[in-house]
This record gives structure tokens, sequence and C-alpha cells, in this order.
């Protein structure tokens, strides 16, 4: 504690906030530093500066089993007579965390947590604020069973902060492991209805990091469509998934990668029911699944036993995919070089 209160002594604010808050990330002094910054840090909380104020605060959170402190610090920002955007931006980063203590304990915040993410998303132009913004909406629409919106905001929050290409320690703006986000990542992949672009997570440098085997293993067979594998597994009752929904959602898969293989845009109904091992009669209850999503986009020719698209959902492609793409073209540029050459000739003549 010498240190800590020898930089109070000289009030040198900033020094004094570092020391802290690497005690604390240390698990070292904690008793004694919180009393420090309740009892010494409270009363000269005008002369650090607002976000500076926030961070230590927010910096005890773990070492807590309440707000209280949080909700102190606040009301000093608040009843600050020279409010700037920096004081405004140092509540605003207190209430997400308060906001996150309650939703993750369990309190009936919800309305609370889904009007103060409304307000702020909207107006957030800070970096910090936004990637906490995110973090705080994919937790809360995972808590409420809103797993697209969950992993829509997860893979927005991931982004933001450039993961993983700061190592652990010296993350800007999130001090979140990648392994944690790359485990989170797959599981709402897998328990969402309507995640079938497995290829988002596949491709982003975040993926390396799942090192759960069993999530991967459930992940990958599903994005293969492996439906031998997930048949037989028993992940999936283990993780809380859906047997059948984790089927459906990986016929659904396969038919979406088969279809971006295909020349035409018309898929028989014998045809996808072999693709799938499925019988012929289930075939039109998949093609409607598919619609319905908005998979694709077409109509089911039952007369002819057909399905005709006109639109395939964006897929994100793999180096594999793009290398088929660079020598379809490669090929295509060949024939109209030859068609070049060809009509080169005749004029010639």
């Amino acid at each position: 504690m010498n240190q800590i209160e020898t930089y109070f002594s000289q009030k040198k604010w900033y020094n004094l906030a570092l020391s802290i808050e690497e005690n604390l990330e240390k698990n070292k002094l904690v008793k004694e530093i919180l009393l420090f910054i309740e009892n010494k840090i409270f009363p000269v909380s005008k002369s650090f500066y607002p976000t500076t104020f926030a961070s230590v605060v927010l910096s005890t959170i773990k070492h807590r089993d309440s707000i209280d402190l949080i909700e102190k610090a606040q009301e000093l920002l608040r009843n600050d007579l020279l409010e700037t955007e920096t004081h405004f931006l140092a509540v605003d980063f207190l209430e997400i965390y308060r906001l996150e203590f309650m939703l993750l304990n369990g309190d009936k915040c919800h309305t609370q947590v889904y009007n103060f993410l409304e307000k702020k998303l909207k107006d957030a132009h800070n970096k910090k604020m936004i990637a906490n913004l995110y973090r705080l909406s994919y937790e809360f629409y995972e808590i409420i069973g809103k797993y697209e919106e969950a992993y829509s905001y997860l893979i927005k929050y991931v982004e933001i902060c450039g993961m993983p290409d700061y190592n652990e320690r010296n993350y800007n703006i999130s001090d979140i492991s990648p392994k944690f986000l790359a485990e989170k990542m797959a599981r709402l992949s897998l328990l969402s209805k309507d995640i079938h672009n497995y290829n988002t997570f596949y491709t982003s440098p975040i993926f390396p990091y799942l090192e759960n085997k069993e999530l991967s293993d459930l992940y990958i067979n599903t994005k293969q469509a492996n439906i031998s594998f997930l048949k037989k597994t028993n992940l999936i009752t283990k993780y809380g998934l859906s047997i059948d929904g984790l089927i459906e959602k990986a016929h659904l898969i396969s038919l979406l990668n088969y279809f971006f293989t295909l020349k035409s845009h018309r898929v028989r109904f014998d045809e996808a029911a072999k693709l799938l091992n499925i019988p012929k009669n289930n075939v039109s209850s998949i093609f409607l699944k598919s619609l319905s999503m908005k998979i694709v986009k077409g109509y089911i020719d039952c007369e002819k036993e057909e399905m005709v698209f006109t639109l395939l959902m964006c897929k994100i492609l793999e180096t594999k995919d793009i290398d088929d793409m660079i020598n379809k073209f490669d090929s295509w540029r060949s024939k109209v070089r030859n068609v070049i050459n060809t009509m080169d000739f005749g004029i010639k003549n």
C-alpha cells in the first residue's frame, strides 16, 4: 500500500489509478484497496479524469458481490457541476457494468437493459463504448434466448476489439480471452435455429482459439452436414442442444452448399433426397423450410417435383471456394481469348 499512498499524497492521480488496477488484477491488497477507494478516492473524485475514475471503480467489480460502489460513483459524476461529454461517457461505462452485474446475477432488469441499449447504440461513437455496448448486447440476448441477435452482436464485438490481434494482457478494448469468445461463438451457432452460414466463424481469425475439442467436433460436423456423426454422438444432449434441430440445420447447410455448386437453378426432389439421404417424401418439407428461413428465394414446382431458386443467402467463401472461382475465371478468360483470337483471324482474312 505504500506506493499507492505515495501516489495519493503526491496527487499523481493517473499513476495511482494504474497502481490500484494492477494490484487488484493480481489479487493483491484487495481489502485494503477497496477501503482506500471508498474512504480516500471518493472524496477527491473530482481530481480524477472522469473515465479514469470510472476505470478505478470498475476494477473492483470482481472483488465485490454488490454494485454499491458503481452506484455511488455514478452519483458523484452526475452531481459534478462541470459536466462534460467525458463525464457522461464515464457514467455510461459504469451503467453498462451495473446492468451487466444485475443481468448475470439473475436480477429482473431486462426492460432496463433493453431500453438502455436501444438508446445508447444509436448515439455511441466512442470505440471502447461501442465495444462495451456490443458485449452487453450479446450477453443480454443470449440470456433471453434470442441466439441469432446474440451471435450477431458477438461477431461485432470481436471485430471492433480486433480480437485476437492483441495478446491477453494488452487488449486495447477487451480483457475477455479469445478462447472464451471462440467457445461462446460456437455455442451460439449451434443453439440458434437461424444461423446457417457457419463460414463466418470458421474463416475468422478467432476460430483457432476453439480449443474445446467436443464443441469443435460438433461445430465442424454440423458445418460439413455429417448426419451420421450427429446421429451417433452423445455430445448434442451433453451441451443441451436439440438433436432434431441440429440435424435439420445440417440438412439445410448441405442443401445450401449444394445449391452453390449448381449451374442451373433447379433441384429435383429425388436429387435432394439422395444428397440428404432422406426419403423423397420428406424433401418438400426441407425445401419449404429453406424458403421460410430465407436461405433461398424461389418456389416449389410440385408437378415437376423440383425446386426453382432465384437467390441464395450470402455465403462467406473458404480458400477452397475462392480457388474454385479463380479456376473457373481462368477457364472463362481462356475461352474469351480464344474467341477474340478467332475473330481477329477472321477479320484479317
